[in-house]
């Protein structure tokens, strides 16, 4: 188990104050379940260090479980987005609520050496990167056959990484297996908590935009193919 530092502790308090605060100012309604999690991240730490940090194991433990469950629950993401009333989504203040989660995960995993995988695969920027040394066709293919209809439709994605890369080791195709089961779902949840509940024309250009700037690898036919699967299950 790793266990923090006080200064990286600091750190992370920092980050997820700035988090908790800048989405407490913005939301107009109570925020979501997720942003307990961050209080309690906070409480914890206030209360390690009234007790002389005499229980940093046990707050370093706390720290990453507690975090673990807010990006489960889509910590800033999809249904807790921010919209200013129910026809005006705010992508400027989403932006921002991305970059502050962006720096929690950095300052929570960061020392987690077993942790590598995700810190690769948070945000960076605004783009969220596939596991180290997967070539983009590579990816655009598993993610061709993860998003065919008919007799193919929602077949295991490893399954798909079976036949698709053979030389690659059985962890290897586990990891790009998940990934691409993120991405997948990552794309249909957003397309969804955007269209589900508002009459709203659709904004092809700016779907786009928030995939190729999220996913910088996906290829055009792939593009098209997850905004027009991601309307139809969002509009069934």
């Amino acid at each position: 188990m790793i266990i923090y530092t006080q200064s990286q502790i600091k750190d992370i308090e920092k980050a997820v104050f700035e988090l908790l605060s800048y989405a407490d100012q913005h939301k107009k309604t109570r925020l979501s379940r997720c942003y307990k999690f961050c209080k309690t991240i906070l409480n914890n730490i206030k209360i390690c260090r009234d007790c002389n940090w005499n229980a940093i194991e046990e707050l370093s433990k706390y720290i990453k479980e507690d975090w673990d469950e807010a990006i489960k629950l889509h910590v800033g993401q999809y249904s807790n987005s921010f919209y200013l009333d129910e026809y005006d989504y705010n992508s400027e203040i989403n932006n921002e609520i991305d970059r502050f989660v962006q720096e929690c995960n950095i300052c929570v995993y960061k020392t987690h050496k077993s942790e590598e995988d995700v810190v690769s695969a948070v945000y960076n920027g605004n783009k969220y990167y596939a596991p180290a040394g997967v070539q983009p066709d590579v990816l655009n293919e598993v993610y061709r056959k993860a998003l065919e209809w008919g007799e193919n439709w929602r077949r295991p994605i490893q399954s798909i990484v079976e036949e698709t890369i053979e030389e690659t080791g059985e962890a290897e195709k586990q990891k790009i297996a998940e990934y691409i089961k993120t991405v997948r779902s990552d794309i249909e949840e957003y397309i969804y908590y955007r269209y589900q509940d508002f009459k709203l024309e659709i904004d092809y250009k700016s779907l786009y935009a928030w995939i190729q700037n999220k996913y910088p690898w996906i290829d055009n036919d792939n593009l098209k193919h997850a905004v027009s699967q991601g309307i139809y299950y969002a509009m069934k």
